[in-house]
């Protein structure tokens, strides 16, 4: 149960800073 409950949190924390780090790319590109 917990290692599930981690594994969601990390999960949903790398997939934000990557969603970050692209829309940051995005907007230098532009």
């Amino acid at each position: 149960m917990t290692e599930t409950n981690s594994l969601r949190y990390w999960s949903a924390l790398i997939f934000s800073s990557v969603v970050s780090i692209i829309v940051a790319l995005a907007i230098i590109g532009l």
